[in-house]
């Protein structure tokens, strides 16, 4: 099986699991746009397997790209960090961004294949994340006009002209303009994006008293600036609501 793009996630809380939205999204505009996209979350996966892992993943699945999703730089909590004089020095071991670093790494140990990275949490510190992370391409926002354009992406052929792309021009870092998309107009689970929703939390987490909230994307952007949210940052501060009959 040859895929499009690999899209990773390694950036879940361990005690609070969510099946990534962006596994969803990407995998609705890859559909439209004729790619092919498999998923993975490495949650759970011990870190001295993890290579032996991927390396099965990438010979099976020989993506043309590898994409990072990046949902959230830290945990948001305080608390998960500061060292009270009595306490840990950490009361949680959750650093996102440092278990995607070493994921690049492995990777670039594995395969020589384009490395992108995108998500709410990439988007916040983009042009940061991006040199930190050392990766190939980066994507602020709406990933709509990357997977659009996948086949010049890969090709690194008219870059400039592709909103919202992170990328290096002889060496020197480029962040075009930000494109700003609505919602996904057509249905975005399908019954294979079901499926992997339930293997993620198990048969009997879905069937009980608590099951798990799944993600429906109603609208996008905000025209506030409260303090503590990056929303307008993130999707724009221009409000595009999603069909009702989509949703």
């Amino acid at each position: 099986m040859t895929v499009d793009l690999l899209l990773l996630n390694a950036t879940n809380a361990p005690w609070l699991p969510i099946f990534p939205y962006a596994f969803v999204q990407v995998g609705a505009l890859a559909r439209r746009a004729g790619l092919r996209v498999k998923t993975l979350d490495v949650l759970g996966i011990p870190e001295d397997r993890l290579p032996a892992m991927l390396r099965t993943v990438l010979d099976d699945a020989r993506p043309r790209a590898v994409g990072l999703h990046i949902r959230q730089c830290d945990s948001v909590f305080l608390d998960d960090y500061y060292a009270s004089p009595n306490g840990p020095p950490t009361l949680r071991n959750y650093f996102p961004i440092d278990d995607s670093a070493r994921l690049v790494t492995t990777l670039r140990r594995l395969t020589s294949v384009p490395l992108l990275a995108g998500g709410f949490g990439f988007t916040t510190h983009a042009e940061r994340l991006f040199d930190h992370l050392g990766i190939d391409f980066g994507v602020q926002g709406c990933p709509d006009a990357v997977i659009a354009r996948f086949e010049n992406l890969l090709a690194r052929r008219d870059l400039g002209s592709i909103g919202s792309l992170i990328y290096r021009d002889r060496g020197k870092r480029v962040a075009n303009a930000r494109a700003y998309f609505a919602p996904f107009s057509e249905r975005e689970y399908t019954d294979e994006t079901v499926d992997a929703l339930v293997r993620f939390y198990g048969h009997a987490r879905m069937s009980s008293k608590d099951p798990p909230t799944v993600a429906v994307e109603i609208m996008r952007g905000c025209p506030f600036s409260c303090f503590f949210c990056t929303e307008p940052h993130v999707k724009g501060r221009g409000i595009r609501y999603r069909e009702l009959d989509v949703i």
